[in-house]
Protein backbone atom coordinates (compact mmCIF):
# COMPACT_ATOMS: atom_id res chain seq x y z
CA UNK A 1 0.00 0.00 0.00
CA UNK A 2 1.40 3.38 -1.05
CA UNK A 3 1.89 5.87 1.75
CA UNK A 4 0.36 9.35 1.42
CA UNK A 5 2.85 12.23 1.28
CA UNK A 6 3.36 14.37 4.35
CA UNK A 7 1.20 17.51 4.64
CA UNK A 8 2.77 20.36 2.69
CA UNK A 9 4.88 18.02 0.57
CA UNK A 10 5.15 19.01 -3.07
CA UNK A 11 6.90 16.94 -5.72
CA UNK A 12 9.63 18.60 -7.73
CA UNK A 13 8.10 19.87 -10.97
CA UNK A 14 10.65 18.03 -13.08
CA UNK A 15 9.48 14.72 -11.59
CA UNK A 16 5.83 15.23 -12.52
CA UNK A 17 6.09 17.06 -15.86
CA UNK A 18 7.24 14.39 -18.26
CA UNK A 19 6.93 15.03 -21.99
CA UNK A 20 5.65 12.05 -23.93
CA UNK A 21 4.37 12.70 -27.44
CA UNK A 22 3.36 9.06 -27.89
CA UNK A 23 0.06 9.53 -26.10
CA UNK A 24 -0.88 12.55 -28.22
CA UNK A 25 0.25 10.79 -31.38
CA UNK A 26 -1.91 7.74 -30.73
CA UNK A 27 -4.92 9.63 -29.36
CA UNK A 28 -4.90 12.18 -32.18
CA UNK A 29 -3.51 9.87 -34.87
CA UNK A 30 -0.68 12.30 -35.65
CA UNK A 31 2.13 10.85 -37.77
CA UNK A 32 5.75 11.71 -37.14
CA UNK A 33 6.83 14.09 -39.91
CA UNK A 34 10.17 15.16 -38.51
CA UNK A 35 12.41 12.42 -37.15
CA UNK A 36 14.49 13.28 -34.09
CA UNK A 37 17.80 13.46 -35.97
CA UNK A 38 16.35 15.92 -38.48
CA UNK A 39 14.72 18.01 -35.76
CA UNK A 40 18.09 18.26 -34.02
CA UNK A 41 19.77 19.22 -37.30
CA UNK A 42 17.20 22.00 -37.79
CA UNK A 43 17.92 23.24 -34.27
CA UNK A 44 21.65 23.29 -35.04
CA UNK A 45 20.94 25.19 -38.27
CA UNK A 46 19.02 27.84 -36.32
CA UNK A 47 21.77 28.28 -33.73
CA UNK A 48 24.46 28.34 -36.42
CA UNK A 49 22.61 31.16 -38.20
CA UNK A 50 22.06 33.02 -34.92
CA UNK A 51 25.70 32.91 -33.86
CA UNK A 52 26.93 33.88 -37.32
CA UNK A 53 24.60 36.88 -37.41
CA UNK A 54 22.51 35.49 -40.25
CA UNK A 55 18.75 35.81 -40.51
CA UNK A 56 17.13 33.27 -38.20
CA UNK A 57 13.79 34.34 -39.66
CA UNK A 58 14.87 33.01 -43.06
CA UNK A 59 16.01 29.75 -41.47
CA UNK A 60 12.69 29.29 -39.68
CA UNK A 61 10.64 30.20 -42.75
CA UNK A 62 12.57 27.68 -44.84
CA UNK A 63 12.12 25.02 -42.16
CA UNK A 64 8.38 25.69 -41.87
CA UNK A 65 7.97 25.49 -45.64
CA UNK A 66 9.91 22.22 -45.67
CA UNK A 67 7.75 20.84 -42.87
CA UNK A 68 4.49 21.83 -44.56
CA UNK A 69 5.55 20.18 -47.82
CA UNK A 70 5.54 16.85 -45.99
CA UNK A 71 1.75 17.16 -45.79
Amino acid sequence: MEQAPAPGYQEAEAEILILNAERARTALNWPVRLPLEEALAWTVDWYRAFYRGWSTLEVVQRQIANYLERG
